[in-house]
């Protein structure tokens, strides 16, 4: 496996941990914030996965 696709996959998980900790919290300006992080981390993971 390349090194370059292992980051992207622990970003991918990293993204998905943000998201599942921070769902609860959306009522707040840092769980929102840290929520709004993980879709982003997760999206940009994906992205350069599956080129």
């Amino acid at each position: 496996m390349n090194n370059e696709k292992l980051i992207y996959g622990c970003l991918c998980g990293t993204g998905g941990i943000l998201i599942g900790l921070f769902a609860n919290r959306l009522n707040t300006i840092l769980g929102a914030g840290l929520f709004a992080l993980g879709i982003a981390i997760l999206v940009f993971s994906i992205i350069k996965l599956n080129k």
